[in-house]
């Protein structure tokens, strides 16, 4: 992803694909987390339906979850496919788990009603974003009351 990403290039680009909310929106940028199993012949991964995908821009507003894939291109570039986005409604979700992942990092758990899983990892802190550490406590605020 762009390094430079500013809070109207995240509003807009949710706005492009209306799923911005009108009361709020929490967006930020996460990590995915692929399963590792280890057995007797080795490391056994589990693979997504696109293994290419390596994050997501998140934005959570009073409708749902959305879900922007941050696809790798090449090895040191990737890009966001706006058009292949994931709206998750607030009626779908069955649970949202956050917990501590590493030292730096929360651990985000999107399980939906018909056994989909989503797991990402999320920086907890930024020094250059305020609006990421922002959206992040907002939204893990709003899944610790539930």
């Amino acid at each position: 992803m762009e390094k430079n990403n500013t809070k109207e290039d995240l509003k807009n680009l949710f706005k492009k694909i209306n799923c911005y909310g009108e009361k709020y929106n929490y967006c930020f940028e996460c990590a995915t987390i692929q399963n590792m199993y280890f057995g007797a012949i080795g490391v056994l991964i589990s693979i997504k339906k696109n293994k290419n995908v390596m994050g997501y821009l998140l934005n959570q507003t009073e409708k749902g979850i959305t879900l922007i894939p941050i696809v790798k291109e090449t090895m040191n570039k990737s890009k966001i496919e706006e058009q292949n986005y994931i709206f998750i409604p607030q009626n779908k979700i069955e649970t949202v788990k956050i917990t501590n992942e590493e030292i730096n990092f929360k651990r985000i758990v999107i399980s939906l009603k018909d056994g989909t899983k989503y797991k990402m990892k999320t920086i907890k802190k930024t020094k250059k974003n305020p609006e990421h550490n922002q959206n992040v406590n907002q939204f893990i605020d709003m899944y610790s009351k539930k």
